[in-house]
């Protein structure tokens, strides 16, 4: 059901790269809310700082094919992967480290709780855990699709992995301890714990938002089913609501509590992401990132 549009409150705009407008494929909020990066296609990376909204710094993976991006726990380095999987300081906006191999296709990188392990998705349709201080390869957990996400549980104990089989890894052992469904279709993309470590949110191909009990794998609650590949969902810190969107399409705030729904915007073009505190809301459209403040939705 939908309740209103909201009205955007835009306070980043992206200098395009080229005649046409950029492609934002990537938006992250660091821990400690004072910086927000974006990601164009071709590897181009802004940060700003959330003060003043002014740019903090840019760089360039020199790639292009940049698929995500995120901000450490520490909010110390940048992962981004795409044609290659690195480490940059958000210090000075160099590159700290090369994992992988440089050339090949990196579908996703998320760190740990800790910030002391990366995973990433590899074009063998495999995740891989990296050690971030050595750089070495802890563990190889096989398969999901490659532009499938992946989540750390908030105890760090749990990997959760979209793809054709959403599933739930224990990292200690590397064994898989369950899947959300027994079937290759729908391929989901998108999965994130809530914050609490109980609930999962999960976007698939059917077009349908969906929560999930972490403790059994059973169905919570579904969205209405829409028309696309539903890419990106964030759990709102400390909040009721839930933001999905479809990929080039549009983004709902979803209220888990009285189960309505605002449109947010119909032409998105990157993941939705949520502030530390929950109050704010960033995403990209094509050539902009907006940031809106959901308080007041």
């Amino acid at each position: 059901m939908i309740l209103a549009v909201v009205p955007t409150f835009v306070v980043l705009r992206l200098t395009p790269a080229a005649p046409l407008p950029p492609h934002v494929v990537a938006v992250a909020f660091s821990p400690n809310s004072q910086r927000v990066a974006a990601g164009l296609y071709d590897g181009i990376v802004q940060v700003w700082q959330t003060t003043s909204w002014r740019s903090f710094h840019r760089l360039h993976a020199g790639d292009g094919g940049l698929n995500t991006l995120e901000f450490s726990p520490d909010s110390k380095l940048i992962a981004l992967a795409g044609r290659s999987l690195s480490l940059w300081t958000t210090s000075n906006a160099r590159q700290w480290k090369q994992l992988g191999v440089r050339g090949a296709v990196y579908g996703t990188a998320r760190f740990d709780k800790s910030g002391c392990i990366l995973a990433s998705v590899n074009s063998a349709e495999q995740i891989e855990l990296w050690n971030i201080q050595t750089g070495a390869k802890l563990r190889t957990l096989c398969c999901m699709a490659l532009y499938g996400d992946v989540a750390f549980s908030p105890d760090n104990r749990v990997l959760a992995a979209a793809g054709h089989w959403p599933r739930l890894w224990d990292i200690s052992t590397g064994r898989e301890m369950y899947r959300l469904v027994q079937t290759r279709n729908p391929t989901f993309g998108s999965i994130q714990f809530r914050s609490d470590g109980q609930l999962l949110a999960t976007g698939s191909q059917d077009g349908i938002a969906r929560l999930w009990r972490v403790s059994t794998g059973a169905p919570v609650l579904e969205s209405p089913v829409r028309q696309g590949y539903i890419e990106t969902v964030a759990f709102q810190p400390g909040g009721d609501s839930v933001a999905y969107g479809i990929g080039d399409g549009p983004i709902w705030l979803w209220n888990l509590k009285t189960q309505l729904e605002c449109l947010v915007t119909s032409d998105s073009s990157s993941n939705v992401v949520f502030s530390p505190d929950g109050h704010l809301l960033a995403f990209g459209t094509p050539g902009l990132v907006h940031v809106w403040d959901v308080e007041h939705v």
